[in-house]
């Protein structure tokens, strides 16, 4: 059995993991230009700061659970 969660961060807790969805697309990029671009620490700040605004455009989507658009996520296997 397959299950998939879309722009999910497994976490130890139900509680984390629902708190995580919440302005997960401006998180997820702070955290990509950060880490996975290798920018220097404060200018990544900055960036994130300066961008945050146009960030608010997916927070509509993120109701009912939703965290779009789709950046990565995690794929639980179950075998039976």
């Amino acid at each position: 059995e397959l299950t998939h969660y879309p722009n999910w961060r497994m976490t130890l807790s139900e509680k984390e993991n629902l708190a995580a969805k919440t302005d997960y697309f401006h998180r997820f990029f702070a955290d990509y230009i950060r880490f996975c671009m290798d920018w220097p620490a404060e200018f990544s700040e900055r960036v994130a700061t300066a961008t945050a605004r146009y960030f608010e455009f997916f927070r509509p989507m993120e109701r009912a659970g939703n965290t779009t658009p789709h950046c990565f996520g995690t794929f639980v296997f179950l075998k039976k």
